[in-house]
């Protein structure tokens, strides 16, 4: 339904339907279906989940050093892995140790674009590659000590962000779309605007320096996402509003 995200939905579209049970994986599409003009006040959201058991990890201590940075990512202009590379960059301009590690496929001019900076300032960045993703990824996480989101444009949710917290990275990450509920600066991450190179460097510095926070935000991560976000708790929610729909079904 490509009108649902148009500005000004046509008319006899879809909006005009109710919807009388469905849901949506986060606040932020209900609000963009409603914007669109489609009656959904009456939805649910249930979050989506991963498989947890796949990713747990133990949270670093607080003496661990934070310097093996991940992204995990589409490879895309709007992905905002440059703002990583860049506060790479402003870290090493600061003296600060720090590596970044890139692991996703995306548009081979973007790459291109990347590699050029990384090697024309001769940065601490690698592209990572991997020959199993369900197998290799939540290694990935656990050989590293922090995960950059870097989105520069609204998603539904970030299944790396839950998969991250479930491995006990802390996380620094844009507070877009679906992601803005999932993370709170200060608690259970730290937040950046969106393009901000600095401020995402200073974060990363702000992790390095204050290692009981950084631990208290892991922790918080982790038990929120191994409790609300594991495929069980999300088919379970899935199921009571499946079996509340047939039974509103069979009553009219």
């Amino acid at each position: 339904m490509p009108e649902l995200y148009a500005d000004k939905p046509p008319a006899n579209s879809l909006s005009a339907f109710r919807f009388d049970s469905l849901y949506f994986a986060s606040p932020w599409l209900k609000e963009a279906a409603e914007h669109a003009g489609f009656q959904v006040s009456h939805a649910e959201v249930i979050y989506p989940g991963i498989a947890t058991q796949n990713f747990v990890g133990e949270v670093k201590p607080p003496g661990a050093p934070v310097e093996k940075l991940l992204v995990v990512s589409a490879l895309t202009k709007r992905s905002g892995v440059i703002t990583a590379v860049k506060a790479i960059q402003q870290l090493r301009r600061a003296n600060v140790k720090a590596s970044l590690g890139i692991y996703g496929k995306g548009d081979s001019s973007y790459v291109a674009e990347l590699r050029s900076l990384i090697a024309l300032q001769q940065l601490p960045v690698e592209f990572l590659n991997v020959s199993n993703l369900l197998r290799d990824l939540p290694v990935l996480y656990r050989r590293h000590d922090a995960l950059l989101y870097t989105s520069e444009e609204a998603e539904p949710f970030s299944l790396t962000v839950l998969e991250a917290m479930a491995a006990g990275l802390p996380v620094i990450g844009t507070a877009l779309g679906g992601t803005r509920e999932l993370l709170r600066h200060g608690e259970n991450a730290l937040t950046f605007t969106p393009g901000a190179a600095g401020e995402l460097a200073a974060a990363i510095q702000e992790m390095q320096i204050s290692p009981a926070l950084r631990t208290q935000m892991a922790d918080t991560a982790q038990t929120e996402v191994l409790s609300n976000y594991n495929e069980t708790a999300v088919t379970d929610r899935i199921e009571r509003l499946l079996d509340s729909s047939v039974q509103n079904w069979q009553q009219v």
